[in-house]
């Protein structure tokens, strides 16, 4: 593997690098190279209390950081708004995940409130007619502040719920 990944096992670093695409909806047709649109800015949301967005444009991390959703919500309609609407926002959506393994009940309650921040995420998103997708929480990658500097060169001081929502669109 290369130096990037200096300090992780190769299971880790393949699977940073050969992420998975999440299951196609049956009946899905397939895209082709003309159904591919550009954006200009791709938007990740890693909802919760403490929301992670991570903005993209030019080929650029232009925001990774932990937000109230309030404000989460008031940079995406930003953005929406100087792009344009030319933007896609990219959200990890809780209520697809299956399994929460041997976890207390408050923990489910957590797992509760964040199910509700991603209803709230697709319905605004639908109303102000921002493309989206929900992705499944099995497609995000966690990792320490030392592998994300070193696999993006994003030298910013980031939370994990920032560097899930940058790692939604990298």
């Amino acid at each position: 593997m290369s130096s990037r990944f200096k300090g992780w096992t190769d299971s880790a670093a393949y699977d940073a690098t050969h992420r998975a695409p999440a299951k196609k909806p049956k009946g899905a047709a397939s895209v082709r190279a003309v159904n591919v649109r550009t954006y200009d800015a791709i938007i990740g949301i890693d909802p919760g209390t403490k929301t992670g967005i991570a903005v993209k444009s030019d080929g650029l991390l232009k925001i990774v950081s932990t937000e109230k959703a309030w404000r989460a919500h008031q940079i995406v309609r930003e953005w929406a708004e100087y792009c344009k609407g030319n933007i896609l926002v990219r959200v990890e959506d809780a209520r697809q995940r299956q399994w929460f393994g041997d976890t207390g009940r408050e923990r489910m309650k957590g797992a509760g409130s964040v199910e509700r921040d991603c209803r709230i995420w697709e319905e605004m998103l639908t109303d102000l007619g921002i493309p989206f997708e929900m992705v499944h929480p099995k497609n995000v990658k966690a990792t320490t502040a030392e592998q994300f500097k070193q696999i993006t060169g994003c030298t910013v001081r980031t939370s994990i719920h920032a560097r899930e929502a940058a790692w939604l669109i990298i």
